[in-house]
């Protein structure tokens, strides 16, 4: 899909794609459901920025998407079932966040069964916390520990920096948490300090 029109599945309530499609989404295109569910079926999805994913329910059944920055994500309900994989490709600044509405598992999946990457090769924002998708309701009863069992992976971080994925309990987000590593000074400095710590303690005991 390459342009600024909206392709609608083939029938008003069951807008499957065709098992293992490969769907790119450019050109400020958005691929939608007028009404009904629109299941995955094992596709592939990348969408562009601009791009535009909508629409009323997503069974997200065996799917991957990949989201760049600046793609939009409005459906009514996200769904995710079977085993699925998210990518987030950062900008230099960070990643407008998606918005769908409702957050759901289905079919007896979990948080086990999905992976989400982030690639921040091209971002220069320096720390701080990033949403990534902030869902209006959780329908799952999410938590942070929970969301911990999913597959994490953050690729191309950066000199002096680290992040790690994380669910926020409070706005029902997925954020991408950049923090500074270390100097190789304050890690010395910490280590000195530990190593007093244990002394003056052993003197205590003795």
């Amino acid at each position: 899909m390459n342009g600024t029109g909206t392709v609608f599945g083939p029938t008003a309530n069951f807008q499957n794609l065709p098992a293992n499609s490969t769907v790119n989404i450019t050109g400020n295109s958005t691929l939608t459901t007028s009404s009904g569910v629109i299941r995955l079926n094992n596709s592939n999805i990348t969408v562009g920025s601009g791009s535009s994913l909508a629409g009323a329910f997503w069974d997200l059944n065996q799917g991957d998407i990949a989201f760049a920055n600046g793609s939009i994500a409005t459906m009514n309900d996200w769904e995710q079932k079977g085993t699925n994989a998210f990518t987030f490709t950062l900008g230099s600044s960070g990643f407008t966040a998606l918005t769908p509405n409702i957050f759901r598992l289905g079919g007896g999946a979990t948080m086990a069964n999905a992976t989400y990457n982030a690639d921040m090769a091209s971002y220069t924002g320096g720390i701080g916390i990033i949403t990534l998708m902030d869902f209006t309701t959780d329908s799952t009863n999410m938590t942070s520990a929970t969301f911990l069992t999913a597959t994490r992976n953050v690729q191309n971080a950066g000199v002096g920096v680290t992040a790690n994925l994380q669910w926020n309990d409070t706005t029902n987000a997925i954020e991408l948490n950049v923090t500074a590593v270390p100097e190789p000074s304050t890690w010395a400095l910490l280590a000195i300090s530990l190593t007093t710590v244990m002394v003056l303690r052993r003197r205590r005991v003795a």
